[in-house]
């Protein structure tokens, strides 16, 4: 409910402030009206206090702020008319077989490539395996040797020791598998500067292909076949020249006969 006082004062100000100070309001809750401005007169004689009208709103028998006019209570909106009930639509039953759907086609699968397999590395280093085992070797004077890679899967690799014209140690790595030939090769200069150390002679590390290995193996096997071949000659020598020289000796009559 919209209420108001009026009080006066020295000044408009003074009068605006007594009315605040009755109503326990600010300035902004409130509405003010100047009845009469302050008069101050000649010497004190016919001044006039200053008059206002403070508007304010109550509820429930308390002062309260002026509610701005948006926030007033709008009026109720006109009521819209009844909307007309829709027209009932007339269900048709089908036949069981005609409602069904179609399936939806089962999606394909794609077909995932296989992923390459990753090449296996082996908890202790190729040349760790290696280079112990073929150090005692050269001590125990092979020249040939098998190694057991770990893992298994990594099979034997054969050790093929050569000793060249100029004192090179050659020593050559024959994998059973393109895998640890690949791990080999990476390890050949570990493995080379280990046993150069080991041997204090200087040692070269080769890991021929298949087909080198393969030539390799057909050259010495030739080479061993001429050696077999000029021993039986030497042999064959040796045979003839000692019946020759048994009959040199009948001759001279340094050997006995039957009938002496």
């Amino acid at each position: 409910m919209l209420k108001w006082i009026e009080t006066t004062g020295r000044s408009e100000q003074d009068a605006i402030s007594a009315a605040l100070f009755q109503l326990g309001l600010e300035r902004d809750d409130v509405s003010v009206e100047v009845i009469e401005r302050a008069k101050s007169g000649f010497l004190g004689f016919g001044s006039n206090p200053a008059k206002v009208r403070v508007s304010y709103e109550e509820i429930d028998g308390k002062p309260c702020p002026l509610m701005e006019e948006g926030e007033k209570e709008a009026p109720k909106e006109a009521q819209e008319p009844p909307k007309a009930p829709a027209p009932a639509v007339e269900e048709t039953v089908l036949p069981a077989a005609s409602m069904k759907k179609p399936a939806p086609p089962a999606p394909k699968k794609e077909k995932k490539e296989a992923a390459p397999a990753a090449e296996e590395t082996p908890e202790t280093p190729v040349e760790d395996q290696i280079g112990p085992k073929l150090a005692e070797a050269l001590k125990s004077g092979d020249t040939r040797v098998e190694i057991q890679l770990a893992p298994d899967t990594l099979g034997k690799v054969t050790v093929e020791v050569t000793l060249r014209e100029d004192g090179t140690l050659h020593i050559a790595l024959h994998a059973e598998n393109s895998q640890t030939r690949g791990l080999l090769e990476r390890s050949a200069d570990n493995l080379m500067a280990m046993l150069g150390r080991d041997a204090r002679q200087e040692v070269q590390v080769e890991v021929p292909r298949q087909q080198e290995s393969q030539q390799q193996n057909f050259y010495d096997g030739q080479q061993g076949r001429e050696h077999q071949g000029r021993q039986q000659e030497q042999e064959h020598q040796q045979e003839r020249q000692g019946g020759e020289d048994f009959l040199h000796q009948l001759r001279l009559g340094l050997v006995p006969g039957d009938g002496e």
